[in-house]
């Protein structure tokens, strides 16, 4: 009887807290609104509650579950953020459910660990009619970009006490993909806690101050943390971009051998699920083609030829395509260099000998 008793107090109580889980999660959604339905879009978020691309790409994915007659999914790191938008290919394609998951400074280490997230909450009906697409820059090669420490979006992941860490590999869901959906009402919650104790924090710092309360700290505004260059650098900031990536890589054979590899393991993923591949070089200034770049070039040249020869996989080579006074720096295009990009990107991929489907 004792343990009977034991057992009932431990379900009321377990009961009570998921109720009152429950009411907070509804409160934060009246507070702090957002659009279920929309696209994961690294570049502007749907929701106020997240700021940078790897915390929306941990809380959107799960609308991911969503079945999808035809979808089209970016990845990569912020050259595709910024220069394949999701809300720009869209009307290029617009029978698809197109999703931009890329997020800057990625290595293909992180890339691969956003396909396999996607990958883990897709069905295999949606998955068999995607297709993914996957713009180079030369610092994705890099095994210096994180210091030898975890991704960001895996520090990300064990920011909430939600995932779990596997040694060398992806954190995972404690309670299993199967129950994202549980997993994201939680993570709402967090989410919804941190920003309204920081902004309760902000308030009371204006009253301690003798200031009226800045009722904008509490307004459900949605963040904009990337934004596009107006002018092209000129000749001193170009030298300063360009040590800035001597200084990010290191010596050009820090462009890590095993990082090429991981093209392959992208692309033998995708194909193991019945999706297709489309691997994009994207736009580089003349005046950022140095050592690293003449490095990455002879060394990815093998590995891109292999790949595009497998049956679902294409490849498009677009680093001669926009002009130097349409880059901002020494990785990201201007607006209108970005609009040059995506529209070369689908008229290629709509001019595929094999159709997409």
């Amino acid at each position: 009887m004792h343990f009977l008793s034991l057992l009932r107090q431990l379900l009321i109580t377990a009961g009570f807290f998921v109720a009152w889980l429950w009411v907070l999660g509804q409160v934060i959604r009246v507070v702090y609104p957002e659009d279920d339905e929309a696209a994961v879009d690294t570049y502007r978020s749907a929701s106020p509650l997240v700021s940078d691309a790897p915390n929306i790409v941990l809380y959107e994915f799960d609308r991911l579950r969503r079945p999808a007659e035809k979808r089209m999914i970016v990845l990569g790191s912020s050259t595709a953020m910024l220069n394949l938008r999701a809300d720009h290919l869209r009307p290029d394609f617009p029978d698809w459910d197109v999703h931009n998951m890329a997020i800057p400074t990625s290595n293909m280490d992180q890339i691969y660990q956003v396909l396999e997230m996607i990958i883990a909450v897709s069905d295999e009906e949606t998955l068999d009619d995607s297709v993914f697409i996957l713009p180079l820059y030369y610092v994705m090669f890099s095994d210096r970009l994180y210091g030898g420490k975890d991704t960001p979006l895996s520090v990300e992941m064990l920011r909430y006490g939600l995932y779990r860490s596997q040694t060398g590999d992806t954190p995972t869901p404690l309670l299993g993909y199967r129950m994202t959906a549980v997993t994201h009402a939680l993570l709402r919650v967090f989410l919804g806690v941190d920003k309204l104790s920081k902004a309760v924090a902000g308030a009371r710092a204006d009253l301690d101050a003798g200031k009226p309360i800045n009722r904008g700290r509490f307004r459900p505004t949605i963040r904009q943390p990337y934004k596009y260059a107006k002018k092209p650098p000129d000749a001193k900031l170009q030298r300063s971009e360009n040590a800035r990536r001597v200084k990010q890589i290191g010596l050009p054979d820090s462009l890590e051998h095993g990082q090429f590899e991981r093209i392959e393991d992208i692309a033998d993923r995708v194909l193991s699920v019945g999706a297709r591949l489309i691997i994009v070089d994207g736009p580089v200034p003349t005046w950022n083609r140095g050592p690293h770049f003449k490095y990455y070039r002879e060394h990815k040249r093998a590995f891109v030829a292999e790949l595009a020869r497998k049956p679902g996989v294409a490849y498009f080579d677009f680093t001669d395509l926009v002009p130097d006074d349409l880059f901002g720096d020494s990785a990201h295009t201007m607006i209108k260099g970005s609009e040059m990009f995506e529209d070369a990107v689908a008229e290629a991929i709509q001019a595929l000998r094999e159709p997409i489907r």
